[in-house]
Formats: C-alpha cells, sequence, structure tokens
C-alpha cells in the first residue's frame, strides 16, 4: 500500500516555500512603495511651502 502523506507533505512545503517568496516579493514591494509614497508627500508639502511664500513675496512686491 502506498503512503501518500509523503506526497503531500512535500506538496506542502513547496507551497510554503512559494509563500515565503511571495511574501518576502511583497514586503520589497511594500518597502519599495513606502519611500515613493513618503518622497511624494514630502515633494508635495514643500512645493505647497515654496508656492505660498512667492505669493508673499509676489504681494510684498507689489506694495
Amino acid at each position: 500500500m502506498i503512503d501518500f502523506r509523503d506526497f503531500i507533505i512535500i506538496d506542502n512545503s513547496q507551497d510554503y516555500e512559494n509563500l515565503v517568496e511571495k511574501n518576502n516579493v511583497l514586503e520589497k514591494k511594500n518597502y519599495f512603495l513606502g519611500i515613493i509614497v513618503t518622497t511624494l508627500i514630502i515633494t508635495a508639502i514643500l512645493a505647497y511651502n515654496e508656492a505660498k511664500q512667492s505669493k508673499k513675496r509676489c504681494v510684498f512686491y507689489k506694495n
């Protein structure tokens, strides 16, 4: 009689390795996505502050 548990264990370990690899890839993607989003937010804040200051400068020079 054939014991199928060995085959199931091998299959499950391969699935687990695939899940670990996918999880590592997702963590890397999330890490880089976080860096990109943070950079965009900081850039937007700096651009907003610069636009506000230049508007104040223009009003100041008009008077």
